[in-house]
């Protein structure tokens, strides 16, 4: 499905994409499939089923005016890659990720690459016990705050070397469930950081958004950045 949609949409100008109604059970790649669709502001899976997918990669890439997914029917329980799936979607403000398997993903790499204006995620349906690469997975998600996961499905033990760094770089926003903030450092921003926040704090302060964001230095407990309900 390499760039299926690009050089027509690019041409024509289309803000709405639905291919809710495609038989797509035969289909093993997704990848690029709307990469570069500038134009277009909603896409429609619908009942897209793609239980065969085994590549999400870059698959809305760059699609830098999308504001809406309908992900109804969508179907990752067979994907590797997930790699740029949504790099550079710059407006979109949300994305419904809670019908998710990831349970063979390998490579969640610059998965949310500059997301700018995406403030929260839900992850807990996520399974990342297969993943070797989850680089940069949010680099530059400047107004993430909030990202939930489910503890025991968040392992990382095969994520090794530079493969986990840079997993949270730019992510100044970002508040764990215990008041843990961004902290810009190489560990700071690496995969040490992606588990449940269970810092212990001696006071915290509460921010405009509502948020409880701890002040100094934990005085117990590990420091992380997500965290179990939004």
């Amino acid at each position: 499905m390499l760039l299926i949609w690009h050089i027509c949409l690019a041409k024509l100008g289309f803000t709405t994409i639905d291919v809710s109604n495609f038989d797509m059970k035969n289909v093993e790649n997704t990848q690029m499939m709307f990469y570069i669709c500038g134009n277009v502001v909603t896409i429609n899976l619908g009942d897209f089923n793609s239980i065969k997918n085994k590549t999400t990669k870059s698959m809305f890439s760059q699609c830098s005016l999308l504001q809406n997914i309908n992900f109804t029917s969508f179907d990752t329980r067979n994907v590797e890659n997930m790699q740029y799936m949504f790099d550079q979607c710059s407006v979109l403000a949300s994305v419904d990720t809670t019908k998710f398997k990831t349970e063979k993903v390998a490579n969640m790499s610059y998965m949310f690459y500059k997301c700018y204006a995406i403030e929260s995620l839900d992850l807990r349906s996520f399974d990342t016990n297969e993943v070797t690469n989850i680089y940069g997975m949010f680099y530059n998600c400047t107004s993430l705050k909030r990202i939930a996961v489910t503890g025991e499905k968040w392992v990382l033990t095969k994520v090794t070397g530079s493969s986990g760094n840079n997993m949270f770089y730019g992510c100044t926003n970002i508040v764990g469930k215990n008041g843990t903030i961004y902290k810009d450092t190489s560990t700071g921003r690496s995969k040490t950081y992606a588990r449940i926040d269970t810092a212990v704090y001696a006071s915290t302060t509460i921010g405009e958004d509502g948020i409880e964001r701890g002040v100094g230095n934990k005085t117990s407990g590990n420091y992380g950045y997500f965290t179990d309900t939004l």
